[in-house]
C-alpha cells in the first residue's frame, strides 16, 4: 500500500511551479519529502514556459535527493536544453502514460503521467510544455509492489 498519493498540475501560466510534499508513516513519523518543480534551466524571469519538470524524492535516510527530469521531446534534442536539464537531474521523455521510478535507501517515489500537452509553435512544434498533469505515489522499499 502506497504511503501517499499526490496530484500535481502545471499550466504553461504557471512557470514558477514548484510543489513539495511531505511523506509520512501512519504514525506520523517524518519519512521525506517528494515533489515537481516547473525548470528549463534557459527560462527568463520565469517568463518561458518550461521545458522540463523535475521530480524529486528526499528520503530522511539517504544523505542525497533523487531527481529526474521529464523533458519534451524538443528539448531533449537541442543540445543547450538537454544540458541545461540534466544539470537538474536525468532528462526523461514525458510522455502520455509514462512512469518513472525515484529510488532512495527506504522510499520509492512513483511519478505518472496522467496528461500532457506541448505548446505550438514555441518556438518550435513541442519545445514547451503547456499543461501537464502527474500523480506521485511514495512507497517504502520493502512494500513497493
Amino acid at each position: 500500500m502506497a504511503l501517499s498519493t499526490f496530484r500535481v498540475t502545471y499550466t504553461h501560466t504557471d512557470a514558477l511551479l514548484d510543489q513539495a510534499f511531505v511523506l509520512e508513516a501512519p504514525d506520523g513519523e517524518f519519512l521525506g519529502e517528494c515533489g515537481v518543480a516547473a525548470t528549463d534551466g534557459l527560462r527568463l524571469a520565469g517568463q518561458e514556459p518550461a521545458h522540463g519538470l523535475q521530480v524529486w524524492l528526499f528520503d530522511r535516510q539517504d544523505l542525497r535527493t533523487t531527481t529526474k527530469v521529464l523533458a519534451s521531446p524538443a528539448a531533449l534534442q537541442d543540445p543547450a536544453l538537454r544540458a541545461a536539464l540534466s544539470e537538474k537531474g536525468e532528462p526523461i521523455p514525458i510522455e502520455n502514460g509514462s512512469l518513472i521510478s525515484l529510488d532512495a535507501r527506504s522510499l520509492i517515489l512513483d511519478a505518472r503521467v496522467m496528461q500532457i500537452a506541448f505548446q505550438p509553435g514555441f518556438p518550435t512544434a513541442t519545445a514547451a510544455i503547456q499543461q501537464a498533469s502527474l500523480e506521485l505515489r511514495a512507497w517504502r522499499r520493502a512494500s513497493h509492489p
